[in-house]
């Protein structure tokens, strides 16, 4: 009797589990994308500051100071172009996630909904 209790059990915890599974792995897999898009954009940035900090170091006159100011406009539009581009990457990351989670879903419900249909006759 407490055999089949807990085969019972452990089969019905089974079809719980699965989907909850299959979940944790693609969260898993989507911080681990987001962690690298992170860290390729924290480099790109850096890159820029540096260079930044570069031009701004060989400034030795005037002529010079007027060449890196005429160029932040382009530098600001590059960062801008960055950043929208890192936004538009994290959030079709969390769309694909969200797609991805509710398929999940979708094929977990109907097989648990058809077991509690079961019990309840």
């Amino acid at each position: 009797m407490i055999t089949e209790t807990f085969s019972a059990l452990t089969e019905s915890t089974k079809g719980v589990l699965k989907p909850a599974q299959k979940l944790n792995r693609e969260a898993v897999a989507t911080v681990q994308k987001l962690a690298a898009h992170q860290i390729d954009s924290l480099k790109a940035y850096s890159d820029l500051g540096v260079s930044q900090l570069k031009s701004a170091a060989e400034v030795k006159d005037m002529e010079g100071f007027q060449h890196l100011m005429a160029k932040q406009g382009d530098v600001l539009r590059a960062f801008r172009e960055c950043l929208m581009s890192d936004f538009k990457a994290i959030a079709q990351m969390g769309v694909d996630f969200v797609s991805r989670a509710n398929k999940i879903g979708a094929e977990a419900v109907p097989p648990l909904l058809a077991k509690a249909r079961v019990k309840a006759d």
